[in-house]
């Protein structure tokens, strides 16, 4: 007997409703659920157990005797993930997927459609699991076909070379990267991004000939499409010191560093910035002295034509250390340190001056003053109240002393374990910038008074009024500003100070001018064209 469900149906006339009538429907049975991964044809199993091919998944036999793939149902087809895919992880996919297709290409194979329903995402990478297109290398398909993922020449009766699945690879590469299906006949009129025109240009073409001919060659141009495609760091900085009003002190006994330049080799497009505030010490000529030399060296590492990537600023400000060490007297100096490379900040600091982040509202402190104060505040001794007096100017560390050591300069990995709150991008000792940051580094000239004028909420709110983002004003502005003002308020002692402002933007991001589009036809003369002349020459193909 088939099961039944009783359902109720209501009168539809005017008359008046009777009693509702219990009719009886009959349920169909409920179909078996599909397998998950459709079976392999028999022809290619033994073939598919041979190759050693990352994109091929194991294999294994269902209940009816036939060979499937054998991968978790639950990882994810990439069909159902595309709109989730960064441009940076769909690069990151089509290098891994051409990669697994050279395999192939060695072992003498080529498969003819990339549909992304076919793929599946798994933690160890792409997987396909659809064969029926695989085919053996210089010689026809067994069965032409023509499909929105495949080569035209899939569905002509001739061998087929290594160009076709990279015709089927630039197939899935338009979908991932412009966002919908590749459409030769409409291709023309798309908005494709600048950057990706190369590539899928190389890959799209009609003729084999045209395309790249070597599943090889793509991941390098992947790898530096996904260079391109980085955001750009561009900073806007000042660096400012001035002597103070005090007649006293009638030498200045800070430095400051600001460098900004490229970096070169490895067909890198860094930016490299150095940042530095230095605060002499040891009486007037000596802390000049220590000042100057201790600038001059951090100069020299930033100008070094070998210097690696992204270096580590404790060894340039141990370096720092080594020539004030190194001068008579008794010279010495605090430093802040701040290396920018690849949109990735690190910092090296030792002494009282500071370094400050602004970000979305908020402000970070980057150091904390290596004082007799600081000390005897977390030891507890006294109150850990702002504008404390003692040991306030006392440095317990700095460069130039005979017991400074490396683990005396600290680095962004220090702030949790001194009790502060790390900003949000910081992994280990490094700092990722994003658009719109503001970083400041200052001496204790600049910062002892709003240190004794307010508290930490106060002090923020006074930093995000005069240097935040809804300042206004360009960072040569907001910086002597600043500078002014705490000329006006203390200058007793030198005062400096480095801004810079960080923005981050994206190459080649814009689509080309009709004129220039590759996958545009030729545009045919107007009816009262000149004669073109002999020498003439068209326009490069490629962009």
């Amino acid at each position: 007997m088939r099961p039944e469900q009783e359902t109720i149906h209501p009168s539809l006339t005017d008359e008046p409703a009777p009693a509702p009538a219990l009719v009886r429907v009959p349920i169909a049975p409920r179909p078996e659920a599909p397998e998950p991964f459709p079976p392999i044809p028999a022809r290619l199993v033994a073939d598919l157990q041979a190759l050693d091919c990352p994109l091929i998944p194991p294999l294994r036999t269902d209940a009816g005797g036939r060979m499937r793939p054998d991968l978790d149902p639950a990882w994810p087809r990439l069909y159902d993930r595309i709109a989730a895919l960064s441009p940076i992880e769909a690069l990151a996919l089509i290098a891994a997927l051409a990669e697994g297709l050279a395999t192939l290409h060695e072992s003498g194979w080529l498969i003819l459609t990339l549909a992304p329903e076919s793929i599946r995402l798994t933690p160890d990478g792409p997987r396909l699991t659809a064969f029926h297109t695989l085919t053996a290398r210089d010689r026809p398909p067994a069965d032409p076909f023509e499909d929105d993922y495949a080569a035209p020449e899939t569905a002509w009766r001739r061998p087929l070379a290594r160009a076709a699945d990279l015709y089927a690879l630039g197939c899935l590469s338009y979908r991932l990267l412009v966002g919908r299906p590749f459409d030769p006949l409409a291709a023309a009129t798309d908005a494709i991004p600048l950057a990706y025109r190369h590539l899928l240009a190389l890959l799209l073409a009609r003729e084999p000939a045209e395309r790249l001919q070597r599943m090889e060659a793509v991941p390098p141009l992947v790898a530096r499409l996904q260079r391109d495609l980085l955001p750009v760091v561009a900073l806007g900085a000042i660096a400012l010191t001035h002597v103070g009003r005090n007649p006293a002190r009638p030498i200045n006994q800070d430095a400051v560093l600001q460098y900004i330049d490229a970096v070169a080799g490895d067909d890198r497009r860094a930016l490299r910035a150095v940042f530095a505030v230095i605060d002499g010490m040891g009486g007037m000529e000596d802390g000049q002295d220590a000042a100057r030399r201790a600038r001059e060296t951090l100069a020299a590492a930033a100008r070094a034509p070998d210097a690696a990537p992204l270096p580590d600023p404790v060894d340039w400000l141990w370096r720092a250390h080594e020539a004030v060490a190194a001068l008579p007297g008794r010279a010495g100096a605090a430093a802040s340190l701040l290396l920018i490379e690849d949109a990735r900040l690190r910092l090296a600091h030792v002494g009282d001056t500071r370094a400050y982040l602004l970000r979305a509202g908020r402000v970070w402190r980057l150091t904390q003053d290596q004082t007799q104060r600081t000390v005897l505040a977390r030891a507890g001794v006294i109150p850990a109240a702002r504008g404390a007096e003692a040991g306030r100017n006392t440095l317990v560390s700095n460069l130039g002393a005979s017991d400074l050591t490396r683990e005396h300069i600290k680095t962004l990995a220090h702030l949790e374990s001194a009790g502060m709150t790390p900003p949000p991008g910081l992994a280990g000792d490094a700092l990722t910038l994003e658009d719109g940051d503001r970083l400041l580094l200052c001496s204790d000239g600049l910062w002892d008074w709003w240190d004794r004028a307010f508290d930490e909420s106060g002090e923020d709110a006074y930093l995000l009024e005069r240097l935040g983002a809804s300042a206004g004003g360009d960072a040569v502005a907001l910086a002597r500003a600043v500078l002014s003002e705490a000329l006006a308020r203390d200058g007793d002692d030198n005062l400096s100070l480095v801004l810079a402002v960080v923005s981050r933007q994206p190459l080649l991001v814009d689509p080309l001018p009709a004129e220039a589009d590759p996958f545009a036809p030729p545009r045919p003369p107007p009816a009262t064209a000149a004669p073109v002349p002999d020498d003439s020459r068209s326009a490069p193909r490629w962009p």
